[in-house]
């Protein structure tokens, strides 16, 4: 009978080492396909948040301009109205998660930076655009999502077109909105938008001219010249 082959202790050895090392190995990848779900998950995330506060700043937008169908303009733009959606004092301190805020009027305010950012920029200083803080308050007062804890923010100014020397007095029925909605989770997005009268007198000229049935003549209501989504929030 011939005895087996004896097992060398280096073999027991190397085959516990070659386990541990794939042990080793499917552990890491097993963290890594976690950690990359767990990316897509956050990132997906903040996407939809994203999307969401885009959708909330052009809530508000939508709002003050059904409310401009019935107030002076001038007044709006002076300060001396204000929209229907208040929330307290805007110079209190808001915080939303890691974000604090004060919305009006100091150095650091939102307003400040705002109005820094458009100071400057203009051809003409006397025409350029005052921003007046207008609407603020919870997403869910203007149709927000139950349990949404966006806050909204909505500041008025003189658009461009204006070639009066006053930024306070709307010569030719178009005025600028800029609206913000910012969140606890960090999430913040800007939206601007042009608006006019459509009887404003000599802005619908051009598309008369064109498309006469795109304007009637009888139409009081604020219509939408542009939009867009401010990348770079100050």
């Amino acid at each position: 009978m011939i005895p087996p082959p004896m097992r060398l202790p280096a073999e027991g050895g190397s085959a516990l080492l070659i386990t541990i090392l794939l042990t080793t190995m499917l552990g890491m990848l097993a963290g890594a396909f976690a950690l990359l779900a767990r990316t897509e998950t956050m990132t997906a995330g903040n996407v939809r948040r994203a999307r969401e506060a885009v959708h909330a700043a052009d809530a508000v937008i939508q709002r003050a301009m059904q409310e401009l169908e019935s107030r002076a303009w001038d007044d709006v733009l002076s300060g001396a109205v204000v929209s229907s959606l208040t929330d307290g004092s805007a110079s209190e301190v808001r915080r939303f998660g890691t974000i604090q805020v004060i919305l009006c009027c100091g150095a650091g305010s939102l307003t400040a930076r705002l109005q820094a950012g458009s100071d400057g920029s203009w051809a003409r200083p006397s025409d350029g655009p005052v921003w007046r803080l207008y609407a603020w308050g919870p997403f869910q007062q203007i149709g927000g999502a139950a349990g949404s804890t966006l806050y909204v923010a909505l500041w008025i100014a003189d658009d461009r077109g204006e070639a009066d020397g006053n930024s306070l007095v709307d010569s030719n029925g178009a005025i600028r909105l800029h609206a913000e909605a910012v969140g606890p989770s960090g999430v913040r997005r800007a939206v601007e938008a042009v608006v006019a009268r459509a009887d404003a007198p000599g802005y619908w000229d051009s598309v008369a001219a064109s498309d006469p049935a795109a304007v009637s003549e009888v139409d009081r209501r604020v219509r939408l010249v542009s939009w867009r989504e401010v990348r770079q929030v100050r």
